[in-house]
C-alpha cells in the first residue's frame, strides 16, 4: 500500500469534511476584534513614528532585517467585502433565531458574495500634507480594508531606484487602536528567478496515481535489481511541456531559449543574462537519465533518474505536461486535478521542491507524474496454469452530500458510502493489478471492453490490488483489495469513479416554433460559441472555458472547474437572440417525453419555468451551480433576427426583434498591453465593472449644422456621412436617448437541495439549508446543494445593454422620470449610428475619477523585474516576462 498521503488523497478527506460542514460552518482567517478605538483616519508623514499610523517600507530578502522608507508611492485602498467570520451563531447565522437566513448572516461561507471588491480611494504619497493627511483626510468608516502599494518615480532624481520594488499591501480594520500601524513592505526587484522540478516515475508498486517511496523511485540514485522489491530509477526520456494561460512557455525570464545557461558574470558576480551560453535539454525538457546537470542548482549533482529542473523562470501559475518518449506507450496516472498536465505555483526564488513532502528528510520535487506500462499480452493473464480470474465493470457515478439515499459507492475514495448515482459505463477503462503478497509488485495491466467490462484471466490464488482509471483522466483513479481462491474467478461487481469536474452538456437548436423550449426535432445550430465565466465577468483559467456546438448544435464541457460556487455560462450571438432555455441537473431531471416534439403533449414555457427547469425570453447569461462529480445539462432555443426592412411577428404572434440592440462590457484593463489603445480587447482575465451609469446619444450629423468654434465634420466611421466633433476630435454628442446602469451580479434564490433520487433535503435537519418556502431566499454555495441553475437570466459585473431609445420625435431621454420628453417610453431601436458614453464617478476623498479609459501612456507590460533585451531572436513562440 502507499507509504505516503497524496495531494489527491488529503484533496478529498478535505472535500468529504467540506461537503458535511463548509456550508454550516464559519471560515478561518477572521478579521480582528477592534477593542479600544482611536481613530479612523489614515496619516502619512514620510514614515514618521509620531505623526504617522500608516508606513511605507522597502525590503531586501538579501538582507533580512533592513529596511528602507519609500517616499514616494501610489496606494489603492478597496473595500474587504468577504465578510464576518466573529459574528456569533445566535445573531443572524441560526435559522432558529433569524427567520430571514440567510440573510443577515455575515459568515464568508454564508453571505452573497459579489466577486469584486469596491474601491474607496487611491493616490499618491504627495497627496498627503505636512501634518501627514490625505487631501480631505483618509477618515474611513468601521469596517475591513486593504491597502496595496506599488513605488513611484522620485521626482528630485536623489533615488534612481525608487522604483525598484514589488507590488505588496496589507489588510487593515478600521478604527485603528491606540498604537496600532498599518505597515506595508515592498520587496525589492533583484529576486531570484525560479525553478520548476517535476519527476516521471513508474507508479507500479502499487498501481495507485502517487510516487510510493522508496519503491518507486531511486531517491538515494541507487536502484534495486530488476524484477526485486527496493528503490527503482526514475523513467528517463520523457519530454516535459510548460504552459501558462497564454499558450507553451518557450523562453526563460531573460527572454532566451528555455534551459539556457549563464556560465559568463558580471563584474558583481552575478549571471550575465546579455550572454546566454549552451541550452541543456537533457535533464531540462526531458526527465534525466541520471547524468544531466541539475540547472536549478548547479553546484548539486547531477540529477536524479526521471526528474526534471527549469531554471529562470518568473512568478506564474504553470502547468507541466509529460510525454512519453517516442515508440513508447505509456498510460498516465497521477494527476492533481484531473487531465494529464499539473498546475505549478510559483513565486520568485522556488527551488521547485515541494514544501510539505519529503522523503527521508531529501526534498521532493512539486510534480509528480506517475506512468505505467500495458502489458505486452494481456490475454494471457499472469500465470498460463492458473484457473483464477478477476472480472467486472467500471461505471461512473455522481456523488451526492450527504450521503442520504442512493448506492453505495464501490471503490476507496468514498469509502462505500451512500449519496451515489450510477451515470454512465467508462469507455474502455483501465485496469491494473498489484500483488499484495509481492512488494505490492504491479503484474497486469490492461482495458476494459466499450461498456466498460473487463476480465483479467489466469490469476493464481492470492491477495491483489484492483486499480482502474479512465484514460483522459477525467475521474479519480481508485483502487480496492481483491481475493482470487481456489482457482475460480471473483467477480468484483461494478467499480465506480466519481469525476474530478462537473460536466456540462446541451444544445442550442433552431426553434422554429418559438416556444423558447428546444424540442428534439428542431435542428440544431452549428459552430454557435459559449463560454464558462466567473461572475466578475472573466472567463474561467482552468478546466473547460468554453465550447462550440457541433453540426447537430451539441455542445460538451467535460471539465467545468467545481467550485462549489456559481458560475455563469455564456452563450452569445451577433446573428440569433434566445427564445428561452432550458435545464435540469442528474438528480433533479426534466422528462425527455415532455421536450421530443412527439404527440403534441411537450411541455409548455409557463409550465416549464414553473417547475423550475426553464427561462423565457431573450437573455444570453445563465448562472450555474457547479458541484465537483456532477452532470448539469442547458439548452438554449434561438432565432435569427428579422434581416427584413419591414415588421415581422413569429408563430405566437409576437414581433421579431430586428437587431439585438446595443450591448458591450466596461473593462478594468488590468493588462495593458496594446500600444495603440484604439486596438485594445478585453483580455479573458480582465473583470468588468460593476455600477458604472451608461449614456446613448444620437451623434450631431453636420447636414444641416452650423459648426461652433474649435468644432469640425468627420467622416462617418461605420458608413456615409460626417458627423460634428469638438475640439479633442471626439464626436459631439446630440439628444441623450437612454440610460443604463453596468450589471452586478446578483445571487440566485429559492434553490432546492435534492439527495441522488431528487428528494429535497429537510432544511429542518441540515442547519446551513435555508428554508424552502419560495420566498426568495439567497442561495448557499456548498457542496450539499448540488448542481442548480439560476431561475432568471443572469447579471454580470460590466455588462451593459440598449435595446431601446427614445426617437427623434420623442425627444430627450429624462433620467428622472425614466421616460422621453413627449411622456412615452422610449421605443426599440432601429438601425443607425449612435454615441455610448461611460460615466465615471469621483473620489470622495480625493476628488479625482475612480477609473480613467485606458491611453497610451497607461501600458503596463513592461514593468517588473529590469527588462535584459535579447542579442538575436530565438526561434521561440512567445516570450514569458516575470511580473
Amino acid at each position: 500500500m502507499p507509504a505516503t498521503r497524496t495531494k489527491q488523497l488529503r484533496l478529498f478527506s478535505l472535500l468529504l469534511m467540506l461537503a458535511m460542514t463548509v456550508a454550516a460552518l464559519p471560515t478561518l482567517g477572521s478579521p480582528p476584534v477592534a477593542h479600544a478605538a482611536t481613530t479612523n483616519v489614515l496619516r502619512w508623514n514620510h514614515n514618521d513614528s509620531v505623526t504617522s499610523n500608516f508606513f511605507v517600507v522597502g525590503i531586501d530578502p538579501k538582507n533580512p532585517g533592513v529596511e528602507t522608507r519609500l517616499d514616494y508611492f501610489k496606494f489603492l485602498i478597496v473595500e474587504d467585502n468577504v465578510g464576518n467570520n466573529t459574528q456569533p451563531r445566535d445573531t443572524g447565522c441560526d435559522k432558529a433565531t433569524n427567520p430571514n437566513y440567510p440573510a443577515g448572516c455575515d459568515w464568508t461561507s454564508i453571505k452573497t458574495q459579489t466577486g469584486y471588491a469596491p474601491i474607496v480611494t487611491q493616490g499618491r504619497s504627495q497627496d498627503f500634507d505636512a501634518d501627514g493627511i490625505f487631501a480631505p483626510g483618509i477618515n474611513l468608516p468601521d469596517g475591513n480594508y486593504m491597502i496595496s502599494v506599488i513605488p513611484d518615480v522620485d521626482p528630485t532624481g536623489t533615488n534612481p531606484d525608487a522604483t525598484n520594488y514589488k507590488i505588496d499591501g496589507t489588510w487593515f480594520t478600521m478604527p485603528l487602536q491606540e498604537g496600532e500601524q498599518v505597515v506595508v513592505k515592498l520587496n525589492t526587484y533583484d529576486l531570484p528567478t525560479a525553478t520548476l522540478r517535476a519527476v516521471v516515475f513508474n507508479d507500479n508498486r502499487s498501481t495507485n496515481g502517487q510516487p510510493d517511496l522508496p519503491a518507486e523511485m531511486g531517491i538515494t540514485g541507487t536502484p534495486g535489481a530488476a524484477g526485486e522489491p527496493g528503490e527503482q530509477p526514475g523513467l528517463a526520456g520523457f519530454r516535459v511541456t510548460v504552459n501558462d494561460t497564454l499558450g507553451e512557455i518557450t523562453t526563460d525570464v531573460f527572454g532566451n531559449p528555455i534551459c539556457s545557461t549563464y556560465p559568463n558574470t558580471n563584474t558583481d558576480g552575478s549571471p550575465n543574462t546579455d550572454e546566454p551560453g549552451p541550452q541543456q535539454l537533457n535533464g531540462c525538457l526531458y526527465s534525466s537519465d541520471g547524468t544531466a546537470p541539475d540547472l536549478g542548482d548547479p553546484t548539486n549533482s547531477p540529477l536524479l533518474a526521471g526528474q526534471v529542473a527549469i531554471p529562470n523562470m518568473g512568478p506564474n501559475r504553470y502547468t507541466m505536461l509529460a510525454t512519453p518518449p517516442d515508440g513508447e506507450t505509456w498510460i498516465q496516472t497521477a494527476t492533481l486535478e484531473g487531465n494529464h498536465d499539473w498546475d505549478v505555483w510559483v513565486q520568485e526564488g522556488s527551488t521547485g521542491y515541494d514544501t510539505e513532502f519529503a522523503i527521508a528528510s531529501e526534498p521532493f520535487p512539486w510534480v509528480p507524474f506517475g506512468f505505467v506500462q500495458p502489458t505486452a499480452n494481456p490475454e494471457l493473464g499472469l500465470d498460463p496454469a492458473a484457473t483464477g480470474g478477476i472480472r467486472g465493470s467500471v461505471a461512473a457515478v455522481t456523488v451526492y452530500t450527504p450521503g442520504v439515499g442512493g448506492i453505495p459507492y464501490s471503490g476507496s475514495i468514498w469509502a462505500g458510502l451512500q449519496g451515489a448515482k450510477y451515470d454512465k459505463p467508462i469507455e474502455n477503462p483501465w485496469v491494473a493489478i498489484s500483488d499484495l503478497n509481492n512488494g505490492d509488485q504491479t503484474v497486469w495491466v490492461g482495458t476494459g471492453d466499450a461498456n466498460g467490462d473487463f476480465y483479467v484471466p489466469h490469476v493464481p490464488d492470492g491477495t491483489y490490488q484492483i486499480s482502474w482509471w479512465d484514460f483522459d483522466q477525467l475521474y479519480l483513479l481508485d483502487w480496492q483489495q481483491v481475493e482470487v481462491k481456489n482457482g475460480q474467478i471473483t467477480d468484483v461487481g461494478q467499480l465506480h469513479l466519481t469525476a474530478w469536474y462537473s460536466q456540462l452538456k446541451g444544445r442550442v437548436c433552431s426553434d422554429i416554433n418559438y416556444d423558447g423550449i428546444c424540442q428534439d426535432t428542431e435542428p440544431g445550430i452549428d459552430a454557435f460559441p459559449l463560454a464558462v465565466k466567473r461572475r466578475t465577468n472573466s472567463v474561467i483559467d482552468r478546466g473547460s472555458n468554453g465550447a462550440v456546438t457541433d453540426s447537430f448544435g451539441n455542445y460538451a464541457m467535460d471539465s467545468v472547474y467545481p467550485l462549489t460556487a456559481w458560475l455563469v455560462i455564456e452563450a452569445y450571438s451577433d446573428t440569433y437572440y434566445t427564445t428561452g432555455v432550458s435545464f435540469w441537473a442528474d438528480n433533479n431531471p426534466l422528462d425527455p417525453a415532455k421536450i421530443d416534439g412527439v404527440g403534441g403533449d411537450d411541455i409548455t414555457m409557463a409550465e416549464c419555468v414553473a417547475e423550475g427547469h426553464c427561462i423565457a425570453g431573450a437573455g444570453v447569461d445563465v448562472n450555474y451551480l457547479s458541484i465537483i462529480g456532477q452532470n448539469g445539462y442547458l439548452n438554449w432555443a434561438v432565432q435569427r433576427y428579422n434581416a427584413l426592412p419591414f415588421p415581422r411577428r413569429d408563430t405566437n404572434n409576437e414581433l421579431i426583434p430586428q437587431n439585438g440592440g446595443i450591448v458591450g462590457t466596461v473593462s478594468y484593463d488590468t493588462t495593458r498591453n496594446e500600444l495603440n489603445p484604439r486596438e485594445l480587447a478585453v483580455e479573458n482575465w480582465q473583470v468588468g465593472i460593476p455600477g458604472l451609469t451608461v449614456d446613448m446619444y444620437r451623434p450631431v450629423s453636420c447636414a444641416g449644422y452650423t459648426l461652433q468654434p474649435g468644432e469640425t465634420c468627420v467622416q462617418n466611421p461605420t458608413g456615409p456621412g460626417s458627423y460634428v466633433a469638438d475640439s479633442t476630435g471626439a464626436l459631439k454628442q446630440g439628444v441623450l436617448l437612454n440610460q443604463t446602469v453596468t450589471e452586478s451580479w446578483v445571487r440566485p434564490q429559492d434553490c432546492v437541495a435534492r439527495g441522488p433520487d431528487g428528494t429535497p433535503l429537510d432544511p429542518g435537519f441540515f442547519q446551513a439549508l435555508p428554508l424552502n418556502d419560495g420566498a426568495g431566499r439567497d442561495c448557499v454555495e456548498g457542496p450539499m446543494v448540488g448542481i442548480q441553475f439560476g431561475s432568471e437570466y443572469a447579471a454580470v459585473d460590466g455588462n451593459y445593454g440598449f435595446t431601446e431609445g427614445c426617437s427623434v420625435a420623442q425627444g430627450a431621454y429624462n433620467p428622472t422620470t425614466e421616460v422621453c420628453a413627449d411622456g412615452n417610453a422610449p421605443k426599440a431601436l432601429t438601425a443607425g449610428d449612435y454615441l455610448v458614453k461611460v460615466n465615471v464617478p469621483d473620489d470622495d476623498y480625493s476628488g479625482r475619477p475612480i477609473y480613467t479609459p485606458t491611453r497610451e501612456e497607461d501600458i503596463n507590460v513592461f514593468t517588473g523585474d529590469h527588462y535584459t533585451p535579447q542579442v538575436a531572436l530565438p526561434p521561440a513562440r512567445r516570450l514569458s516576462s516575470a511580473r
